[in-house]
């Protein structure tokens, strides 16, 4: 049976189908679409890192750039983009090794062909320092283009420190804001991935009026004072998503504002800098709401805030509301938790109450410690009070111990979740531990805390108390744990490992080696791991016993992700003092490890096989290197680590075994080196098998007497029964930055890199390493390296 249409209806119909196809095409000329499925999901975005067969690639050498970090490359980009959107196949944009000067580029859609156009940036892009050049608030500009992708191993460098005297936002609410390095306007269905920005002149990646976002593996980097670098600014969009991103600023490390929707924050490492921020809001009339807001596993670290939510007093009426902050890290953070909606960075503010109505605020299993008496503070509006504000298993302890944390509450109106205990600000470790409790007490904020010496270990220095340990864990450290989280708080005593090697099965663990779990372990009064490994340094005959296979590490977490190490001190390690192989998301910090200087093959921090490794505010001091960055090692931050004596801070050895995994993504910074036998370190065994390391920035690192402060040794080799051929590790983009001190040799800075595959693209920009004798200048040398020179350099740079 057909069914007849009536004319009328017909033409109905078809008016609607026109109307439809109509605002489509608007749309995509516009370069932003609205509600469409998220073509992300499920998909490995790491495939854009290689072209596809049919692809054609545009590289912009074709079309007149230079890399030599002088001539103006802008129109060679521009050009070289116009023929990459206007294509009708699939098409690539290739930014090579070396460094491209830019003035202001815009890469315009819409674009032909099928989507996604891809930009992969390899080398180093140098922004203009003229402030006549930037027309607008963005130096690199993608807009109105539907299938976005840029990825690679390059960096993004803004060349802030020469225009941020000009910046006057702190102190004029109607400042014209300088360029970003980065900005996203009407993009749909973009990607910036494994970039890395740096010194950006505003907000270093502003992403406005787009639509579904992806911003994965980004390293941002700018000094503490340097004004407005927000890392991440969102406004205007719908499903952004931010995950696995190294942040460290002078301004918020990600500040989401009015009409962001749909925004999900994760695993995101965040210090210096303000903190994440939902706000300002309310700045200007007609805002539009912001909605849907989730920040989860992520750390922040000596930030002037935590998790902030700010508004502006006096504000014309808008709201945010639906935002959750979830398993969240904080160290020694000023302000942990704050709503400010008073938020004034001047004193020209209106002075009534904030309109934005502020909702549905919930925040979870958030923990750590907070550098001021005040780890919660909620300003509300007193005209529109914070409505459904909502704390679920918050642990947050003064910095200084034995102080309580406190909490400050204005025109709130906190509401606890059915199942949820009451807002719990637990005092410092010390109070704990202090406090008499039995096996498994639970201490009311769904932590357990299990103390060894109710299962028999006995705080002598002389009992053996391993089946202690090992009971108090109920299935011991190793293996799949229950959903329960477990915590370990060294306190008031320390941990001894046997000394004797003869009496003992070798090898023997001293201390746990947690596996296949989430694992804090954290100590008070900084508890102590002695491993007693002066016997075993001297032992020459070990290695001759079959049973033998290695000296035991101290503290070697295996397949674990989430995980915090803090406040406890390790001492004279028979091998490794620390060390992480598979694991994922790992925060350590306060820890101090110590070790004689001729302790043999006692690393202070040893990394294999693993991502997202943060080590902070630590003192290494030992026989080899004070931190060793192995194979498959990837976006590994190393901050404020005052290392020596020892071997330095070192990338390798690679090669040493066939099919080892690429290093990428090493970031060192504000570190202190004195008395090492080298400084930042790259190194390489002879006829290796292939492999990589690339994306490697060591900035604003401060050397003392250090014999080679500046060293890469593709020539590895500690004995002499090495391999004669080249070294087949290919080493790229590495990057050295403003990294000043004394040389206890004439040789500064040696490169020693690969006959077979040189180093490629090695920058030096402000280095200032002179002799210890005097003040005398330095030299360097360079074999099969390919480097480019900025700013003050010293010594001179390699003939």
């Amino acid at each position: 049976m057909q069914m007849a249409i009536p004319g009328k209806a017909c033409a109905l119909c078809i008016l609607i189908i026109f109307c439809f196809a109509l605002a489509c095409c608007e749309a995509r000329a516009n370069g932003v679409v609205r509600g469409l499925k998220d073509p992300f999901r499920g998909t490995n975005l790491a495939r854009h890192d290689i072209a596809g067969r049919s692809e054609k690639i545009f590289n912009v050498l074709q079309f007149g750039a230079k890399p030599d970090g002088r001539k103006d490359c802008t129109q060679a980009f521009i050009r070289a983009w116009r023929a990459t959107c206007d294509f009708r196949g699939n098409s690539r944009l290739l930014i090579p090794g070396g460094t491209f000067y830019l003035a202001e580029v815009v890469f315009e859609g819409p674009c032909n062909g099928p989507s996604p156009k891809v930009v992969q940036i390899i080398g180093t892009l140098l922004a203009s320092t003229e402030p006549s050049d930037f027309s607008s608030s963005a130096w690199i500009l993608f807009e109105s283009i539907v299938g976005l992708i840029v990825t690679g191993r390059g960096t993004i460098d803004g060349q802030g420190p020469a225009v941020w005297k000009y910046s006057d936002c702190n102190n004029n609410n109607n400042c014209s804001p300088l360029a970003s390095n980065i900005k996203f306007n009407k993009v749909t269905n973009g990607v910036i991935r494994s970039i890395t920005s740096l010194n950006s002149k505003g907000v270093h990646l502003f992403i406005t009026n787009c639509e579904t976002i992806r911003a994965r593996n980004l390293h941002i980097i700018a000094p503490q004072d340097s004004p407005n670098t927000d890392g991440i600014h969102v406004s205007h969009s719908n499903n952004v998503r931010i995950a696995k991103t190294i942040i460290a600023t002078g301004d918020d490390c990600i500040s989401i504002i009015n009409g962001a929707t749909n925004v999900a924050v994760n695993r995101v490492t965040c210090g210096p800098g303000h903190g994440i921020s939902v706000g300002s809001l309310g700045k200007y009339p007609n805002e539009e709401d912001v909605r849907g807001i989730t920040v989860k596993n992520c750390t922040l670290i000596g930030t002037e805030n935590g998790i902030r939510i700010k508004s502006w007093p006096g504000s014309p009426p808008s709201a945010a509301s639906g935002m959750v902050f979830q398993n969240i890290n904080m160290k020694n953070v000023k302000n942990p938790i704050i709503i400010d909606q008073g938020y004034c960075p001047n004193s020209h503010c209106n002075k009534a109450p904030s309109r934005v109505r502020l909702s549905d605020i919930h925040y979870i299993n958030i923990k750590g410690t907070s550098s001021s008496p005040a780890a919660v503070k909620l300003m509300c509006s007193s005209q529109f009070p914070c409505q459904n504000v909502q704390f679920y298993n918050i642990d947050l302890r003064s910095q200084q111990r034995g102080l309580p944390a406190t909490s400050t509450s204005d025109f709130a109106e906190p509401a606890l979740e059915p199942a949820a205990d009451p807002l719990v600000l637990v005092p410092s470790p010390l109070d704990l531990a202090d406090s008499p409790q039995s096996p498994g007490t639970d201490f009311g904020h769904k932590e357990v805390v299990f103390d060894v010496t109710d299962f028999g270990a006995k705080a002598d220095g002389d009992t053996e108390s391993s089946t202690a340990f090992l009971c108090s864990s109920s299935l011991g450290y190793r293996g799949m744990c229950s959903s329960r989280k477990l915590h370990f708080i060294y306190t008031r005593w320390d941990i001894l490992c046997w000394s004797s090697l003869v009496y003992r099965p070798l090898p023997q663990q001293p201390v746990p080696e947690c596996r296949d779990h989430q694992r804090d372990i954290e100590g008070s009064k900084m508890a102590e791991l002695d491993a007693q490994g002066a016997e075993a340094w001297t032992c020459t005959t070990c290695h001759k016993n079959k049973k033998f296979s290695n000296f035991p590490t101290s503290l070697r977490f295996a397949n674990v992700s989430h995980g915090t190490i803090s406040n406890i001190s390790l001492l004279d390690s028979k091998f490794f003092h620390v060390a992480f192989h598979n694991c994922d998301n790992i925060n350590l910090y306060g820890v101090n490890i110590t070790a004689p200087w001729d302790s043999p093959n006692t690393d202070g921090i040893h990394i294999s096989h693993s991502t997202n490794i943060t080590i902070t505010s630590s003192t290494i001091s030992t026989g080899d290197d004070c931190v060793s960055i192995g194979d498959g090692s990837k976006d590994i931050l190393v901050s404020n680590v005052n290392c020596g004596p020892g071997h330095g801070i070192s990338v390798g050895s690679l090669g040493k075994y066939p099919n080892e995994e690429d290093v990428r993504g090493i970031t060192v910074n504000n570190c202190t080196l004195i008395g090492t036998e080298n400084g930042i370190r790259i190194k390489s065994w002879p006829g290796s098998p292939p492999s990589a390391a690339s994306g490697m920035f060591f900035q604003n690192i401060d050397m003392e007497n250090v014999k080679n402060p500046i060293i890469i040794d593709q020539e590895y080799c500690p004995n002499s029964h090495c391999n004669k051929a080249p070294s087949r590790v290919r080493l790229s983009d590495i990057h050295y930055k403003n990294i000043t001190g004394t040389s206890s040799s004439p040789v500064a800075v040696k490169l020693m890199c690969s006959s077979q595959f040189p180093c490629q693209n090695v920058q030096f920009y402000d280095i200032d390493l002179r002799t210890q004798q005097g003040g005398l200048p330095a030299t360097s040398t360079c074999e099969n390296a390919k480097v480019i020179y900025g700013g003050k350099v010293n010594p001179q740079p390699c003939k």
